[in-house]
């Protein structure tokens, strides 16, 4: 014999106070930080910090554009808007620059510009920071190209010389026998001719 439900009978349904008790504010939904996420946010701070420190030596307006995505914080279509260009040439040219900086001549040439003489100095520039091919670069420099790939070669041999890991830094100059008040790389390319890599001798 079938009986019919009661109203008394059915389960009783959660009052408002009570769903309130159990509902879950969003805030403690949210992801709480891990080390690892904390962790990332550090190496990206250091790695913006420094790009901003390498980026001294660039041209103006390649500086501007690398300080204004990292050291103000501003996202690539930010930047095209006040520039009146492309979000994707924008993105371009970081990429660029990003790995330009974070190259070993770059890295190792830049703070040292200075030691280097006048004509070297030049070349350093005109490859390695502003990131100039040889025949762009022979042309901006009024050179050979035969010219600027020896010079060029030079630069790179004390590059691959001085910066090898455990390599400690030479004080007074970028290499042995070498100084600012020397005559530079000049000098150093009399001691040693073409055919010994460019690197000073061990005397």
């Amino acid at each position: 014999m079938l009986r019919l439900a009661r109203a008394e009978d059915a389960p009783d349904a959660p009052d408002a106070h009570d769903a309130h008790d159990v509902a879950v504010p969003r805030a403690a939904r949210a992801p709480i930080p891990t080390r690892r996420y904390r962790f990332t946010d550090r190496v990206r701070t250091q790695r913006a910090a420094r790009l901003c420190i390498l980026a001294a030596e660039l041209p103006p307006d390649e500086r501007a554009l690398v300080l204004s995505r990292y050291a103000d914080g501003r996202s690539s279509g930010q930047i095209a808007v006040l520039a009146g260009c492309s979000r994707f040439l924008i993105e371009r040219k970081l990429r660029r620059l990003t790995t330009r900086l974070s190259r070993a001549e770059y890295i190792f040439l830049a703070p040292r510009l200075i030691q280097l003489d006048p004509a070297q100095r030049s070349i350093a520039r005109a490859c390695f920071i502003e990131g100039r091919s040889i025949r762009a670069a022979a042309i901006h420099l009024n050179i050979s190209q035969h010219a600027l790939r020896e010079s060029r070669a030079v630069l790179l041999a004390l590059v691959r010389g001085l910066a090898a890991p455990g390599t400690p830094p030479v004080p007074g100059g970028l290499a042995s026998g070498m100084s600012p008040k020397s005559g530079g790389l000049a000098d150093m390319r009399k001691k040693n001719p073409p055919g010994t890599g460019g690197v000073p001798s061990a005397s």
